[in-house]
C-alpha cells in the first residue's frame, strides 16, 4: 500500500475493507483488513458519539437562577430548544448514524416535592407580565431556604435516540438523559401592618 494516510480505507474484490492502524507504542503503522461490514455493527459507535453530542439543558426560567426566588411567588419553567445531535460511524462504504432528539424536559425544585414534567420546552415568564401565579410548567416554594443551603434545582432534558443504516435499516435506541443541576435560594418579604 502506497497510501500513508492514517485514516485512509481501501476495498479489495473480496469486499474486504484494508486502513493503516496505529497503536501506542507502534513505531510504524500497520496495514489491517477487515471484512465485510454489517452496517448495524456500526450502531454503538455511532451512538457514543451522538450520546457526546447532546447538549445539556439550558433553563430558562423565571425568577433566574441568579436571582432566586421568594415564598409564595410562582415560578416559570423552561429550556432553550437544544436542536438535534446527530452522529455517524462508517467502515468504507457501510454507515450508521444515531440522532438524538428532544422529548421532555422535567424539573426536580429540590425541595423534597415531586419533580414537574413540562409540556414541551415549558412555557417562559411573558416578557412585561406581573403575574405572580406559577406558569402552566412551575412551581411555587412555601418555605424560605436556611442561610447557605439553597435548593440544589436539576433541569433534566430526556432525549430520543434513533438510529439509521446505510442498507436502509433503522430503529430506536430508548432515550437518554442529559442534567444540570445548581444552588436555588428562596428568601421570605415579611410585611408589617400599620393601623
Amino acid at each position: 500500500v502506497d497510501n500513508t494516510d492514517i485514516d485512509a480505507q481501501i476495498e479489495n474484490d473480496n469486499g474486504e475493507f484494508g486502513w493503516l492502524r496505529f497503536c501506542p507504542g507502534d513505531v510504524v503503522p500497520e496495514f489491517v483488513w477487515q471484512g465485510p461490514v454489517d452496517p448495524v455493527d456500526l450502531v454503538p459507535g455511532a451512538a457514543a458519539r451522538a450520546r457526546a453530542r447532546l447538549p445539556l439543558p439550558v433553563p430558562n426560567m423565571s425568577p433566574a437562577p441568579e436571582i432566586g426566588s421568594v415564598v409564595n411567588l410562582g415560578l416559570w419553567f423552561a429550556v432553550d430548544d437544544p436542536g438535534v445531535a446527530t452522529a455517524r460511524a462508517s467502515l468504507g462504504t457501510a454507515w450508521a448514524e444515531v440522532q438524538g432528539g428532544f422529548a421532555s424536559v422535567s424539573i426536580d425544585p429540590g425541595d423534597g416535592s415531586a419533580p414537574v414534567t413540562c409540556s414541551g420546552l415549558g412555557t417562559p415568564y411573558p416578557a412585561g407580565s406581573d403575574n405572580p401565579d406559577e406558569g402552566p410548567c412551575g412551581h411555587t416554594y412555601r418555605q424560605r431556604t436556611p442561610d447557605d443551603q439553597p435548593h440544589q434545582m436539576t433541569y433534566t432534558i430526556t432525549y430520543d435516540l434513533t438510529w439509521t443504516t446505510s442498507d436502509g435499516g433503522s430503529g430506536s435506541l430508548g432515550t437518554f438523559d442529559r442534567a444540570v443541576t445548581f444552588d436555588y435560594d428562596i428568601d421570605e418579604i415579611q410585611t408589617v401592618g400599620t393601623d
